[in-house]
């Protein structure tokens, strides 16, 4: 994962980094009478890598669907949540996909198309009236595909790939749609060792040199330390104690704020050790 994908907010990255693309205010959200987010409140601004991590069932996904837009049907919530200062149900769907991208963690793909078409649809949201993909549109669904490892798959049908190379292919359709907001839950999954590290470096790049705003989901919260910018743990919300009713749910800051054995025994209920890595020098944990 070498080559960059071009993208037109890298020309205005340096003058608009300190803008907020992102605005969360006390979102909160129930499933019928189960509440699942608590007074969630954070922002993202341009260049921002934070990963999430959180056992299963803490809400990880709600929240990121409700950012994407998706979900708010089947459940009850409070708060806004804003995106470039709009509200984000005031945004018409093309409107958010020029803005946001999300990858859920999971996906029917129905239809046996090939792994470029996949890629390319990406670009729809960019197509304008005609929905016609640009020869531009093509360089850049290949430029995604590039750096997700997949040139060699291009012309394969999705339904003969592995679990892996799927979800790889679903992650080069993020990048190809040039979102500035990019949402990615549980991108990890499926993926062996080497390409689990290769989608942490590249996503990273596209953070740092492309002015993306990432929020990515994963449960290793060791490989989120070693390359993320800023950590985010989610607290079950059944997890709270009636002396625990002001802690804040989500636990945000850089990896040695947030990696710490009361943090994590509170998200988790296990204990941990705590220890350098040695290479990268972040926090690294094991469950005791």
């Amino acid at each position: 994962m070498n080559k960059k994908i071009s993208c037109n907010t890298a020309q205005v990255f340096s003058s608009s980094k300190e803008r907020e693309l992102v605005q969360v205010k006390e979102l909160s959200a129930w499933y019928g009478k189960h509440q699942v987010l608590e007074n969630i409140s954070f922002s993202m601004k341009a260049g921002d890598f934070i990963c999430l991590s959180g056992p299963n069932g803490c809400g990880k996904s709600t929240l990121m669907s409700l950012l994407a837009g998706l979900g708010r049907h089947k459940l009850t919530t409070t708060g806004s949540i804003l995106l470039e200062g709009c509200h984000l149900h005031q945004l018409k769907s093309k409107q958010r996909a020029k803005i946001i991208s999300y990858m859920s963690q999971t996906e029917a793909n129905l239809w046996n198309f090939t792994v470029q078409d996949v890629i390319l649809t990406g670009r729809y949201c960019h197509t304008g009236f005609t929905g016609i993909y640009s020869q531009q549109d093509r360089e850049i669904a290949h430029q995604a595909a590039n750096q997700l490892q997949l040139n060699h798959l291009l012309n394969r049908k999705i339904h003969s790939l592995s679990g892996g190379e799927f979800q790889r292919v679903r992650i080069a359709r993020s990048f190809c749609q040039q979102p500035k907001v990019l949402l990615l839950d549980e991108p990890a999954a499926n993926l062996d060792l080497a390409l689990r590290h290769d989608l942490l470096q590249a996503t990273k790049e596209l953070a740092q040199q492309q002015g993306t705003a990432v929020l990515m989901s994963i449960h290793d919260i060791n490989l989120a330390a070693a390359f993320a910018k800023t950590l985010a743990l989610l607290r079950p919300w059944n997890s709270f104690n009636e002396n625990q009713t002001h802690t804040p749910q989500l636990l945000l800051g850089s990896p040695q704020q947030v990696m710490t054995p009361e943090n994590l025994q509170q998200v988790y209920n296990r204990n941990f050790q705590i220890f350098t890595h040695p290479i990268h020098r972040c926090p690294a944990v094991w469950v005791e």
